[in-house]
């Protein structure tokens, strides 16, 4: 018989699809590039600035939940850079999140399909909101993946 204690002693790299990033609240209410920032396993994926050695996740899967307000027009989009570029979803409209306990899965860029994220590049996904900002409005987001060691 299995010992339920060993589950908890395996770290991110033992199981398969993870949550790698989450970050609650975060403001639709005005637009512009990194109004949140999605630190990947907290930011805790980079070794000392080796490229070969840092960690590594494979995004699989970003996921846009609970909305305090109807932003079903609002258009964002998540990068790797805080600059509006290197884009792992590409801009899209947020079109299910009409209510509360609404949820909408983002379609991955070509780039996040085929490049792992890399802890020495960034280990930080940033949040840009990119049209129809909705006064007031919150969304949680979550980051799935699979994290890949060197």
């Amino acid at each position: 018989m299995s010992s339920a204690s060993h589950v908890g002693a395996n770290t991110p790299d033992k199981f398969g699809r993870y949550a790698i990033a989450t970050i609650r609240g975060v403001s639709l209410g005005s637009t512009g590039n990194a109004v949140a920032n999605l630190a990947v396993l907290g930011g805790g994926l980079s070794n000392s600035g080796s490229t070969a050695t840092s960690g590594m996740a494979i995004v699989k899967q970003i996921s846009i939940r609970n909305p305090s307000a109807n932003v079903s027009t609002t258009t964002i989009s998540i990068g790797r850079s805080s600059d509006g570029a290197n884009l792992w979803a590409n801009n899209q409209s947020l079109s299910t999140l009409t209510a509360v306990n609404t949820y909408q899965d983002l379609t991955l860029s070509a780039t996040a399909n085929t490049t792992c994220l890399n802890g020495n590049v960034s280990s930080v996904l940033y949040v840009n909101v990119n049209s129809n900002a909705v006064a007031n409005a919150t969304c949680d987001i979550y980051v799935f993946g699979e994290v890949v060691n060197p």
